[in-house]
């Protein structure tokens, strides 16, 4: 059962959207009703989640095909993140604790192509400053270059979002608010037929931005395969604990991120 797909589910049920009055999602589009309703993508769930409560070596995607492994093969490995259950580093059930230096979850699968809307939701403790002070939190950037990176900006204690256009010139959103030791939840949303720009949630509000780039030419989007805590090199290991990563593809607003943050109240 997909466990935050459900949860979120049951809030978006309260704020009066029923799913099971709503048609299944259009497959042609991606989105639920052929529509671009935030909303909808709340009641019918992420494209890809990724909870970190099994056992073992196994990543399991709760909402498709992007399973993982722990570390950067299935083998038990010096690269493998460690699971956790201490209660104020959880959303629910266990998390992923990363090491700063080369731990990584590496997702074997391809991710959607034409991601040109997207949320991505996702709860974390920031501890230490990490590798190369970029620590990444979910990253697609290998294959053809990167896609979308979100990582940890030591230096200023901020999430960082880093998206690119088809000249690989990078556009770059800081949102500020992240407090060391503390578990907080994040969403970070974008639309390319919106403002082009990276919006940043903590807890459900926006944050104060040291840095918000506006999108300029085409955005460049690919199917690298997304890792988690780190890059395929790894060189940008997270510090610290990260659960409950959720894709959605279409952005959200305050509304839909403080629903997301109310399944999993920090």
């Amino acid at each position: 059962m997909r466990r935050l797909a459900v949860m979120v589910c049951l809030v978006a049920c309260r704020m009066g959207f029923d799913p099971v009055a709503n048609e299944a999602r259009d497959g042609a589009t991606g989105m639920a009703d052929g529509t671009t309703s935030p909303t909808d993508a709340l009641a019918f769930g992420p494209i890809a989640s990724w909870g970190f409560d099994e056992a073992g070596q196994a990543v399991t995607d709760l909402a498709g095909s992007l399973d993982g492994v722990l570390g950067a093969t299935a083998a038990v490995e010096a690269r493998d993140p460690q699971r956790t259950t201490t209660p104020t580093r959880v959303c629910t059930g266990s998390a992923l604790t990363f090491d700063g230096l080369d731990d990584v979850v590496t997702i074997s699968n391809p991710s959607p192509a034409n991601l040109s809307r997207f949320a991505i939701g996702f709860s974390m403790v920031a501890d230490g400053d990490g590798g190369g002070t970029l620590p990444r939190i979910l990253t697609k950037e290998d294959g053809a270059g990167p896609d979308v990176i979100v990582h940890f900006r030591a230096a200023d204690n901020a999430i960082a979002v880093n998206i690119f256009n088809t000249t690989d010139t990078l556009h770059a959103t800081f949102g500020a608010g992240v407090v060391r030791g503390t578990r907080a939840n994040w969403v970070v949303s974008y639309d390319d037929a919106g403002d082009r720009r990276i919006h940043i949630y903590k807890n459900g509000v926006e944050t104060n931005y040291l840095r918000q780039d506006a999108m300029t030419g085409t955005l460049k989007t690919t199917t690298a395969n997304w890792r988690i805590g780190n890059q395929a090199s790894g060189v940008r290991g997270f510090d610290g604990t990260i659960d409950a990563i959720a894709v959605y593809d279409v952005p959200f607003g305050a509304t839909e991120a403080a629903a997301l943050s109310a399944s999993c109240p920090p």
